[in-house]
């Protein structure tokens, strides 16, 4: 009973299409999962409960990894957790958000070089990409934070430039304010829990 424009239909649909292709893909990985949370730690100067390292671990298992929650549950913290095993497993990582304020924040945070999605998928203008299908960006890891506010449009050009073998973290809130453009791409990920492994987070600590 609702109408849209098919483009954005095929935009969203095309994203979870490959989504679902990421999260397939088999590929071992080795991790040093306990060096990791413990630099962390360190770093953070706190350690984490018992359902943030069950969290860490469980993320570790999947190639698409989606984490949700309000201002304080922790979603930083576990990012942090989550980077650090990978920096220390010795696989690389490209951490991004939508706008430089967020990407910085991302740096600030959890202690990883952060860029724009622009800046990442090397932009020549707004609908041109360096990084793309046929030229996809060689990290091992992609992390995106404050994923609500990214529409469809930038979601698909950022995930058509991950290579097959390549994992990402997909971390935000979605009671924040939707994106600007079409789209709610994060929100409709957290209802599908059937397709991928979704975390949502309600401790405030």
């Amino acid at each position: 009973n609702k109408v849209g424009l098919k483009k954005y239909y095929e935009t969203e649909k095309n994203i979870y299409d490959i989504l679902l292709g990421l999260n397939k893909y088999k590929k071992t990985w080795n991790f040093k999962t306990e060096e990791g949370i413990k630099q962390a730690e360190d770093q953070q100067g706190f350690k984490y409960t018992d359902e943030q390292i069950e969290i860490i671990k469980k993320s570790l298992e999947n190639n698409v990894s989606i984490i949700c929650g309000y201002s304080g549950t922790g979603k930083t913290s576990i990012a942090r957790g989550l980077l650090n095993i990978y920096h220390c497993s010795g696989y690389s990582i490209a951490a991004t958000a939508f706008s430089a304020k967020a990407a910085q924040r991302i740096q600030e945070a959890t202690g990883f070089p952060s860029s724009t999605i622009h800046r990442l998928l090397g932009a020549q203008g707004n609908t041109i990409f360096q990084y793309n299908a046929n030229n996809p960006l060689i990290a091992d890891v992609i992390f995106l934070d404050e994923a609500s506010m990214v529409n469809a449009s930038i979601f698909y050009n950022l995930v058509s430039a991950i290579k097959l073998g390549s994992r990402i973290i997909i971390c935000g809130d979605n009671r924040q304010l939707p994106p600007i453009g079409y789209g709610n791409i994060f929100d409709n990920l957290l209802d599908k829990t059937d397709s991928f492994t979704v975390h949502k987070l309600t401790h405030v600590h």
